[in-house]
């Protein structure tokens, strides 16, 4: 079956290097929200701590508590993003761990106002992702709100909505706008960029950084480069080899008729390991040095592929083939099945009995063969 790589020491590089690339003064925050996307939020935190990531940012109160507890640090800030502040006890939970709950709503603030919580303030201002957060329109009501609860240390986020896009011009409107209500509220910490924001430049870098997807190497698809590499790989092993003649069928459906005779590779990997079923005909795996393109359905145990071009020495019964990883980027499976990279790596990791961790090994240098 498809075994899961992850690679926790390759998570820290890529927080490295996210340091090195936004410069010295921007923090760079970890956003492992979602148990880090499958991958185990305690051990995520940890490893991502002791390369010196001190800003944290979870889904939950459950989360951010988990965080609390596997890094051992209290000075380690922790934001929640999604914290119910209307839950019993709530104030409590924030105190003990040292949370840091992000205020979207009036009401949330006015809850904190009313609660006497003594914590930094983070709110969240909507500047066009229409989800959540401040609008324009409740400035007023914000800053008195702020006014009444005295002088605390603020940061301000947004949000970009289209920043995988480095010409879409919703992006200069937003930046714009998040400086408006800087502007208004004078936030000591300001934060707008996320990880394809990042790739924007250094005018959406602010003062805070928040980092989720390019942690594990998905990187912003359109003309961006790929600044960090993956730390999830999905393997599967070649389970038959079978010589199919010019014109049969691959797989259900009939959908793919082979316009000439053909070795198959059958993989013991498909979608009951996370790996997508719906696939539009442009995918590729790598195997021995060779990419070889899948064909017909993938089925809920096996993927087929064409490894006609490949000498047959270089393909055997029990060969691994990398479905996801160095040379099969997660955004390329993910566009080839009509969704997200990070759809793709959480289904993944949902479906992983027992994910290995991964030490980087010295790799054989083999030609890459498109064909």
């Amino acid at each position: 079956m498809g075994r899961v790589l992850v690679d926790y020491s390759q998570i820290q590089q890529n927080w490295l290097t996210l340091g090195r690339f936004v410069g010295s003064g921007v923090d760079v925050a970890a956003v492992i929200k979602c148990d880090a996307y499958g991958l185990g939020i305690g051990k995520t935190a940890k490893n991502l701590h002791r390369r010196g990531c001190r800003t944290f940012f979870a889904s939950t109160i459950q989360e951010a508590k988990e965080i609390r507890t596997f890094i051992g640090d209290d000075s380690a800030r922790i934001i929640v993003l999604h914290p119910e502040l209307k839950r019993h006890n709530i104030g409590t939970e924030l105190r003990t761990y040292r949370l840091t709950p992000c205020i979207c709503s009036l009401s949330d603030l006015a809850q904190v106002r009313n609660s006497g919580q003594n914590s930094d303030l983070v709110l969240y201002a909507d500047t066009g992702l229409s989800q959540h957060g401040f609008t324009v329109g409740e400035l007023g009501n914000i800053k008195a709100l702020l006014h009444s609860l005295g002088r605390k240390r603020m940061t301000l986020l947004s949000h970009l909505a289209a920043a995988e896009n480095p010409h879409a011009r919703d992006n200069e409107r937003q930046r714009s706008l998040f400086q408006a209500f800087c502007s208004e509220l004078e936030p000591d910490e300001r934060s707008l960029a996320a990880s394809a924001g990042v790739m924007l430049g250094s005018a959406y870098h602010f003062d805070l950084v928040r980092i989720g997807d390019a942690l594990f190497g998905i990187n912003p698809r359109d003309s961006f480069p790929a600044v960090t590499r993956p730390a999830v790989s999905l393997i599967g092993s070649v389970v038959d080899i079978r010589t199919v003649p010019k014109g049969a069928a691959i797989g259900y459906g009939c959908l793919d008729i082979l316009p000439k005779a053909a070795r198959i590779a059958v993989v013991k990997t498909g979608y009951r390991h996370g790996y997508p079923r719906v696939c539009d005909g442009r995918r590729y795996a790598f195997m021995n040095g060779y990419f070889s393109k899948v064909v017909g359905q993938v089925t809920m145990e096996f993927t087929f592929l064409d490894v006609s071009h490949i000498p047959a020495d270089k393909v055997s019964i029990g060969e691994p083939v990398e479905l996801i990883g160095k040379h099969i980027p997660l955004n390329h499976v993910a566009e080839t099945a009509g969704t997200v990279a990070t759809d793709v790596m959480v289904r993944i990791m949902a479906c992983a009995d027992n994910p290995e961790q991964k030490d980087m090994p010295v790799e054989r240098s083999l030609p890459a063969v498109m064909v």
